[in-house]
């Protein structure tokens, strides 16, 4: 995974992209706000408050788990199974993706990211429940 980001920095990216009601447009407004997952992590139920103008109580049910442990879980998953992380905050992330409103703050991936031109991309196609043929055609 790369060198560009300390491990403990990944994990607050990744404790970001599974916080519950937070989803990439949320997040994005929230990374405008505060620059950083860690400063996001760090900041007040009402600095959250003011940046996405909700109530005092849907703040406290989108930032009250603090835990880092399924972040840590998700992290020491991917290396074993070889499975890369992006982060939004990393050069690699192609720039026009991080200018759309709802840009994953987090991508998971295998293989090798480094184009040989800008005009090399990359297609990213998920599903929560994939068949076992989409499974086996993704892993060619």
């Amino acid at each position: 995974m790369g060198s560009e980001m300390c491990i403990r920095d990944r994990e607050y990216w990744v404790w970001l992209s599974r916080c519950k009601g937070i989803g990439p447009v949320t997040a994005n407004k929230l990374l405008d706000e505060f620059i950083t997952a860690r400063n996001i992590y760090d900041a007040s139920i009402d600095e959250i408050v003011c940046c996405l103008g909700i109530s005092e109580q849907h703040a406290m049910k989108m930032m009250g788990d603090k835990s880092l442990d399924d972040a840590k879980r998700i992290i020491d998953l991917c290396e074993q199974n070889r499975v890369s992380i992006l982060t939004k905050e990393e050069k690699k992330y192609i720039d026009n993706a991080k200018k759309l409103p709802d840009a994953l703050v987090v991508l998971y991936y295998k293989g090798n990211l480094n184009f040989a031109s800008e005009l090399e991309r990359m297609a990213i196609v998920g599903s929560r429940r994939c068949t076992r043929d989409a499974r086996e055609n993704c892993m060619c």
